[in-house]
């Protein structure tokens, strides 16, 4: 009995030594591990590297500057002169006229005029300026005498103010002031046949308007031009204050009555030459 358990024993023994003998070889046949890297040592010393360049900074942001407000910069040149500015100021023209309304209450007064004006004066600024001179006509009184008064004539001190759109030297203008010893007559003549007669009615003050164009001549793109052609345009509007009248029936001379004066009214169309220097 005692043999029996010893053989019984060695054999389980063995059985186990085989097991484990296989077993591990199993594992290493199943799974192989990996070969590790061998480090070797080199003979010579490896270069040494260059040093590491700086890192580039960061590029800015560009920020776009908002779109400027001023247009002048991108504005074409422009082929204009340049502003003339303040100064002396000359007009020589003439042109026609026309008188018409009444002389007094009721008794109507009309004429037709070659007309001629000279003016001068001074801009206090490019645009402003005050002008003063002397006006006048010769033609023919249509309406007033009882007769033919062929020889008409007129006479006025104009007092304006001007502004010109522009400048003194070019341009759009309009003027407003006052027409000062405002005189209107006529006669006949003394081959004509008719009875001698002759007619004056005046005027202290009448107002007065007026609006015109001036072309320049000889601008350059550096400098104003110095003369231009005036085209002008005016009207007067007023109450004459005394009246002249003489006939062979008889004469009268004095102021009209506040009560008989009535309106009279004037217009005019001029071209000039006008000096700007």
């Amino acid at each position: 009995m005692r043999t029996v358990t010893l053989a019984a024993v060695l054999l389980t023994l063995t059985t186990g030594s085989v097991a484990l003998a296989k077993g591990p070889a199993k594992t290493k046949k199943g799974k192989e591990k990996a070969p590790e890297p061998v480090l070797v040592a080199a003979a010579e010393p490896l270069p040494e590297l260059p040093p590491a360049e700086p890192a580039a900074p960061a590029p800015a942001p560009v920020v776009e500057a908002p779109p400027s407000k001023d247009k002048s910069a991108a504005a074409p040149a422009s082929d204009e002169p340049p502003t003339a500015g303040t100064g002396f100021v000359l007009t020589i023209g003439s042109g026609a006229g026309f008188l018409g309304g009444e002389a007094v209450e009721g008794i109507d007064i009309a004429s037709a005029l070659v007309t001629f004006d000279v003016k001068l004066g001074g801009y206090l600024t490019p645009q402003f300026g005050i002008m003063a001179g002397l006006q006048g006509g010769y033609g023919a009184l249509i309406e007033g005498c009882a007769g033919t008064c062929s020889n008409g004539y007129a006479y006025q001190i104009p007092v304006v103010a001007q502004y010109a759109f522009k400048d003194r030297s070019r341009g759009a203008y309009v003027e407003g002031g006052l027409a000062l010893f405002t005189t209107y007559g006529g006669s006949t003549k003394s081959d004509s046949g008719d009875s001698p007669e002759a007619l004056k009615v005046s005027a202290p003050v009448d107002f007065k308007v007026g609006a015109g164009y001036r072309f320049p001549m000889g601008a350059a793109s550096d400098k104003a031009a110095t003369t231009a052609l005036d085209l002008r345009f005016g009207a007067d509007l007023g109450q004459f204050k005394k009246v002249e009248y003489s006939s062979v029936g008889g004469s009268v001379d004095g102021d009209i009555a506040s009560a008989h004066q009535a309106m009279h009214f004037a217009l005019g169309l001029s071209v000039g030459y006008h000096f700007a220097p």
